[in-house]
């Protein structure tokens, strides 16, 4: 790893060359930079950002005054690294850099048919092998749950996406809802943890959007009850009753 001297109409800026990964279809240069970006809301704190060293220095972008979104850690905001006021179209660091490579998208993603996604759900990763083109919904259905501060402050929401307590209860709500598959959401309201009630999610996003969907990850918490036997026979008993109702679309 080599950190640059930089010298720049910008001097918020401080760069560490990596090497990265090139990709096979566009012949892009396989070195990235991570970019120490200040946050919007203190300038006094900097996020790490990852972008191709060949985009950031083309077409002026390293001059331009990019903030990061929120503060460290904070997924509720969302760490999007923009240009501008956030609440007055601003210019997003990602959408660049993908028309950059794409410019034949750019039509379509201005009209809002399109949105560039983060594969990875990181809205730090800004590098062209981290983008890709999406729907409005399968933008969504990526989305990672808002970061929660601890289990005992959850209340009735969870740690996982998908997954909520049952008022009143002990058990858990597994629910999932995809308008280009189903009519109605499915949902599962007696599930014994919220273990048990994310692996049922993941296995119902596996099924339905295997590319775009996110997918929770049980690993950090041991605490489920049924087997991987059971959570199967949970989601093709909430497939067949949704097929008999005439509620999916396509599978």
């Amino acid at each position: 790893m080599q950190v640059i001297n930089f010298n720049s109409q910008n001097p918020n800026y401080s760069f560490i060359l990596e090497q990265g990964q090139a990709m096979d279809d566009n012949n892009i240069n396989n070195t990235y930079m991570t970019v120490d970006i200040p946050y919007r809301l203190n300038g006094d704190q900097f996020c790490a950002v990852r972008v191709d060293k060949e985009w950031w220095h083309a077409d002026d972008n390293s001059s331009i005054d990019w903030r990061v979104l929120g503060v460290e850690n904070d997924r509720r905001v969302g760490n999007y690294v923009i240009c501008g006021d956030p609440t007055r179209n601003p210019l997003y660091m990602h959408v660049c850099v993908y028309t950059h490579y794409n410019p034949e998208k750019l039509d379509a993603i201005q009209s809002k048919q399109n949105q560039v996604d983060h594969i990875h759900s990181d809205p730090t990763d800004n590098r062209i092998q981290s983008l890709r083109i999406a729907t409005r919904h399968q933008n969504i259905a990526a989305r990672r749950p808002p970061k929660k501060r601890s289990r005992e402050e959850e209340g009735n929401g969870s740690v996982f996406k998908g997954v909520s307590r049952k008022t009143n209860s002990n058990k858990w709500i597994c629910e999932f809802m995809c308008k280009a598959h189903m009519t109605k959401r499915m949902r599962c309201q007696a599930m014994p943890t919220a273990v048990d009630a994310a692996k049922l999610y993941n296995r119902i996003v596996s099924h339905f959007q295997p590319t775009f969907g996110y997918l929770n990850d049980t690993s950090v918490d041991s605490g489920g009850k049924l087997t991987s036997d059971q959570i199967e026979d949970k989601f093709q008993s909430m497939l067949a009753k949704h097929r008999q109702s005439g509620l999916i679309l396509e599978s």
